[in-house]
């Protein structure tokens, strides 16, 4: 019993021993970042429509403390997003949303696309207030239940500003069913209605191949796994 107890007791020390070492490392990192330099010299704007297209002209300091040359790049400018993952605790079901995507046509199980309630934020619009009002737009429900912040994340930081926040909550998948969008911006979704394990496999068979839905259903059997 007494050898339980010590080894009870290493396990703890070597718990409080790498927070400790992950914390100084994150501190570290983070006074790293403060210290780093750049400069934006020119931006311009080449193409502005549905969407906006930039071009960038910066140069930053090298982790040799040399600055480093010109770098001109051609930038996307879609502005920022939010998605959603709406989980049925009782159905171990997950709500997603059927559509078509203009990006989605180049690949080869598109142009239509399995993915979680997703929309692009309006002037002077929170996250939070957005993905409300994009899951009674894309699925007509309405949440009553907590928002969790899984993460906001950059999409592809080579070539786009966009930055996404990715949310999860509990409903009742109950009634869920139907097609809604706003049809004045050509969206037209299809509610489907899944077993988790059924969309962590079309996960493994490639049938669902957004990074949000991705993310947030592997993030969802990690949370359910140590609950």
């Amino acid at each position: 019993r007494d050898s339980k107890i010590q080894v009870r007791q290493t396990n703890k020390n070597k718990e409080f021993c790498t927070l400790i070492s992950s914390s100084y490392h994150r501190l570290l990192f983070m006074k790293g970042n403060a210290e780093k330099k750049w400069e934006m010299l020119e931006k311009e704007t080449l193409y502005s429509g549905y969407f906006d297209y930039l071009k960038i002209s910066s140069r930053y300091q090298r982790y040799d403390n040399k600055w480093s040359k010109k770098i001109e790049r051609e930038i996307f400018e879609r502005g920022d997003a939010v998605s959603i993952l709406l989980y049925d605790p009782k159905e171990d079901s997950v709500i997603m949303v059927e559509q078509f995507r203009s990006g989605a046509t180049r690949h080869p199980k598109g142009p239509w696309t399995l993915e979680i309630v997703a929309g692009t934020l309006e002037n002077n619009e929170s996250p939070e207030e957005c993905i409300v009002r994009e899951v009674w737009e894309e699925a007509g429900i309405t949440l009553n239940n907590p928002l969790v912040k899984i993460s906001d994340y950059l999409l592809s930081p080579g070539g786009s500003t966009e930055r996404m926040w990715l949310f999860f909550s509990e409903t009742n998948s109950e009634g869920a069913k139907g097609s809604f969008g706003l049809e004045d911006s050509g969206e037209n979704t299809k509610v489907v209605v899944l077993k988790r394990k059924n969309a962590m496999q079309m996960v493994a068979d490639g049938e669902i191949f957004v990074a949000s839905a991705i993310l947030s259903l592997y993030w969802l059997q990690n949370k359910l796994k140590n609950e």
